[in-house]
């Protein structure tokens, strides 16, 4: 944010799974891309604050998605 106009901050992530007692073993690859994170109420003036939202978006992205892909019985 410039004053003049503000742009949310993205990211892209790649998140390896492996197993504990091998970690040679890949269990899964997940790529997410474009994440946007912004601060509350529309401050964006801190760019730490929108990438760290960015990251906790990712991290409640992946939670929803372990949730119902991976604990399945």
């Amino acid at each position: 944010s410039a004053g003049i106009g503000r742009k949310l901050a993205f990211i892209n992530i790649t998140i390896l799974i492996k197993e504990t007692g091998n970690p040679s073993i890949l269990i899964a690859k997940i790529i997410d891309t474009n994440i946007a994170g912004q601060d509350a109420m529309g401050f964006h003036y801190d760019g730490g604050g929108r990438i760290s939202e960015a990251y906790a978006k990712a991290g409640k992205d992946l939670a929803k998605y372990l949730e119902k892909n991976a604990f399945k019985k």
